[in-house]
């Protein structure tokens, strides 16, 4: 079970242990606001994700390695 919190940081859960936390994100590589949404995506590894956060990021992560995001994009929204 992967999971975005408000601090930024993603979490990893191993549900078969009653809910245990088996990983997380570095705070310095994570997000710098809350995460509004996480997609696994279709990889020949079969465990790469993405996190969207507030703070205009977006991060590619692969499950085996959280300690920093594999890549990162910017996005900025103008609505004038």
């Amino acid at each position: 079970l992967f999971a975005g919190l408000a601090s930024g940081v993603v979490c990893m859960y191993d549900v078969r242990q009653s809910g245990y936390q088996i990983n997380y994100s570095d705070i310095q590589y994570s997000h710098r606001s809350a995460i509004t949404d996480l997609k696994i995506l279709k990889s020949k590894s079969a465990s790469e994700f993405v996190s969207v956060g507030t703070d205009g990021q977006i991060l590619f992560w692969d499950c085996r390695n959280l300690s920093r995001p594999m890549e990162n994009e910017v996005y900025s929204v103008d609505f004038n």
